[in-house]
């Protein structure tokens, strides 16, 4: 036919590429959701069991969060943490593994990291905020983050860890915070088969995440309080 545009055998290959990372996706996604609601039968009323809807910033922030921590579950982000803050069996059902097989990391196992992440988020909320409290706050812990992440990366060291200046307030010493957000997160994936050092990185990436979109990550901190 004249004219008529010619695909070349790169773009077809991305194409599939594209296609057949959108299938996986959404077949994770069902089985996901089957997952979830395996333990008990949906019960119209039943706290716990109704879908949670996230708004559109909420999304977006559960998406940044995984790309930045997990990349794996980015795709599942807005499901997962949708779960997790409806509380009751469907938080419950996150961090089920009956009748996986030993490191199990597909369907039947259903293992994923973020639930562990966003239980490791709520838990040091008190943290959080204090990072949170001052604009001033926010730039200079995320400076001191991505230079902690920069160095490892460039040095391939093990993580070294800011030092609380002498004589500050312990209480308000954003320092002293941010090591006891990583000490909180770090604590929580010791029960996910990661390296020591894996962990220390994924804690101080999810810091970054949570410090670059501060308003998202304040959201969130309010519906995981308003959950149970």
């Amino acid at each position: 036919m004249v004219g008529a545009n010619k695909v070349s055998p790169g773009q077809t290959r991305r194409f599939s590429a594209f296609f057949h990372h959108e299938i996986i996706a959404l077949f994770y996604s069902i089985i996901l959701y089957a997952h979830m609601y395996s333990s008990a039968p949906l019960k119209l009323g039943e706290k716990g069991m109704a879908p949670e809807q996230l708004s559109s910033s909420l999304q977006l922030w559960s998406i940044h969060l995984a790309e930045n921590a997990i990349p794996d579950e980015s795709d599942f982000a807005p499901l997962l943490v949708s779960a997790f803050i409806a509380g009751g069996k469907q938080r419950e059902a996150l961090f089920k593994t009956d009748n996986a097989p030993e490191g199990s990391f597909v369907p039947g196992g259903m293992v994923f990291l973020l639930p562990h992440v966003l239980a490791g988020i709520f838990a040091a909320v008190p943290y959080i905020l204090n990072l949170l409290g001052s604009t001033a706050s926010i730039n200079n812990t995320l400076t001191t983050v991505c230079n902690i992440l920069s160095l490892h990366d460039r040095t391939k060291e093990v993580l070294v860890e800011p030092e609380l200046q002498q004589g500050a307030d312990r209480v308000q010493e954003p320092i002293y915070s941010l090591r006891q957000v990583v000490s909180i997160i770090d604590e929580q994936l010791k029960d996910i088969p990661l390296p020591e050092e894996e962990r220390g990185c994924i804690a101080y990436r999810i810091i970054r995440a949570l410090l670059e979109q501060p308003d998202g990550t304040m959201e969130a901190i309010g519906r995981l309080k308003e959950s149970t």
